[in-house]
Order: structure tokens, then sequence, then C-alpha cells
């Protein structure tokens, strides 16, 4: 870009006597400066959306202003002086390397791809990801401690410092009392019981009818109490008493008598806040023998695996003149 400078003093050929050959103007002199002219308005930029080249300059604005004023590259570098580096710049994302954010407010969005876990003092829990289910416990500025679910039938269980995941304790004896058939579902943490079971107690006979028998009470495969035999008719005899099977201490039934006299279970349940004697008992005879009663035994069974199950079975009471008592299963740990 040139600037035009005048190469004829136009005025100065005014001053000269007439007849002097310098005080013609000359044509080529007119079309020098013309191109001159020319010249120096060519290689200038075009106020309208001028394009220019090599390095121009502007005036720097004062730091802050906010107007349509050209930006050097001054004002930009003081404006962006104190915001940090920004490493590189997309549509999507900002990546900051080194520096500290303070007084951010994030309103909606997501934060990801941080290269290490937010520690609980700036506010995150020290991890990436926890266990599935498990109960996340407070650590002060360390990470939060997850408590894995472990095993069923845990609890949290205070260790005097932190909490774990483990068995309740047990607190002296508990048990579950069958007067029906069900299922009994061993707690996780048991591997040992004492169970007790008498058999049904057989009916009375009548004059013309024998009693019928009692029927067997049974924990799973374990042990099994029979039930008494019913009373023979015409007063006959007595029904015989149950017997057990599996027992670690068994005991069979009483007889039932002539003369209608009901037999007695082998053993009275005792146990827990439990007693009664009347479970298992046979049924008076009306002219007729007494129903026998069911058996009784009681069995100690370990190595069993927590969580599992195992069907009991109660016997009935024998029907007849007079029927006999229902058995009973009593399952303590």
């Amino acid at each position: 870009m040139s600037n035009y400078v005048k190469s004829t003093n136009f005025t100065a050929k005014d001053s000269l006597p007439t007849g002097n050959s310098g005080k013609i103007v000359k044509g080529s002199e007119i079309d020098n400066e013309l191109a001159a002219i020319a010249s120096a308005i060519s290689s200038k930029a075009d106020l309208n959306s001028p394009a220019l080249t090599g390095t121009p300059t502007a005036p720097t604005a004062v730091s802050g202003t906010n107007t349509t004023q050209l930006a050097t590259t001054a004002f930009v570098t003081g404006a962006l002086s104190t915001l940090g580096t920004m490493s590189t710049q997309n549509a999507n994302n900002v990546a900051i390397t080194g520096g500290t954010i303070a007084g951010a407010t994030i309103t909606g969005g997501s934060i990801s791809g941080l290269a290490t876990d937010l520690a609980v003092a700036d506010g995150g829990t020290g991890a990436s990801s926890f266990t599935s289910g498990a109960v996340l416990l407070g650590n002060g500025t360390s990470a939060i401690q997850a408590v894995a679910p472990s095993s069923t039938g845990n609890v949290l269980t205070s260790n005097g410092t932190s909490w774990v995941s483990a068995a309740p304790a047990v607190v002296g004896f508990r048990g579950q009392l069958f007067t029906s058939s069900g299922t009994f579902n061993i707690p996780t943490y048991v591997t040992a019981l004492k169970v007790t079971v008498i058999g049904g107690g057989g009916g009375g006979g009548t004059s013309s009818t024998n009693g019928n028998a009692g029927g067997n009470t049974s924990f799973g495969s374990e042990v099994t109490a029979n039930g008494g035999g019913g009373g023979l008719s015409s007063d006959g005899g007595g029904g015989s008493g149950g017997g057990t099977s599996g027992a670690t201490i068994g005991q069979s039934g009483s007889d039932g008598l002539t003369g209608g006299t009901k037999g007695s279970p082998g053993g009275t349940l005792v146990g827990l806040t439990v007693r009664n004697n009347s479970y298992g008992a046979g049924g008076d005879g009306s002219s007729g023998g007494g129903g026998g009663g069911g058996g009784f035994a009681v069995k100690y069974i370990t190595g069993l695996t927590g969580g599992s199950s195992v069907s009991v079975t109660i016997g009935a009471g024998g029907t007849g003149a007079n029927n006999g008592t229902a058995g009973v299963c009593l399952v303590e740990w």
C-alpha cells in the first residue's frame, strides 16, 4: 500500500516569466500525476468490507469495552489473561487443563470423563461405582464406605468403629410350634436344631366299630412319631401306642385299655413357654377299647444349611367314639 506523492509543482510554474519553457504545463506531467494518484488509490482498502493484507493495526480499546469498536490482539490477550488456559475447544466441549474453578454454578447437564473420582470434600463420593444393593456409610473426608448385603438374613452390626453385614446374634433359645402341617424355614445363621414330635392319638372304639389310628407326625425325613392305634370294638382291647423312628430320644405311646380308657402319648411337650400334655392322646372308647397314645420323639439335628427348608407333617387324631387328639411338632434353636 503506497501514498500519493506529487511529482510536479504546478504552483511554481505561475511565478515563472512569460516565455519561460518551464511555465508550460505539459501533458506528460498531467499523465504522470494522474497515474500516481491511480496507483495510490488502488493500493488502499475499501471502506465497505475491506480485504486487508500484511499486519494492520488499530487503537487498543480500554479493558472492559463492550462496543462495536475493533478489538486488537492486545485487547483480546488482556481480556483472556484472567481465564486460565483452555487447551482445546470445539462446539461440544471445553477441556480445561490445570487451574481451579471457584464459585461456579452448574445448572442442568452432566459432568463426565473426570480423570479421577470426585473427592468427598468436593461434594463427590470418592468412588466411581458401588456394589448393587450395598448400604453406603459415611467415612469422614475419605471415600464413602459400601457394605454389601452378603448372606440372606444378615443385619448391619456395629463393631465399635464401623458397620458390617453379619448374622444376627442369637440370645437364648427360639422356637416354632407346628399344630398343623407346614414348612420350616431354617434361619440363615442356624446350623443345629432340637426337634420334638408327637404322633396323633388313636380314636376310641364303639360296641360295633373299631376306632381309627392316629396319623404320623414327622420333621422331613429326620424323625417320625407314629400315631396311636384305634380302640377295638365291643371292648375287645385298647389301641396300641405309636412308636418312633430316627429319634435321639424316643418313647412309644401307652396302649389304650379295655373299658374305654384312652392311652397317653409317649411324652409331654415341654419347651420354651410350651407345656402341654394334650397332644397325641388317644380317644376314650364307648363300649369299646380306648385309643392308643401317639409316639413321642426328640432328635438333635446338626450340620444344617441355613436358608434351606424342611417339610413338617402333623398327624391327625384318629376318629372313633371319641377322637384322638392331633400330634404336634416343636422346633427349637
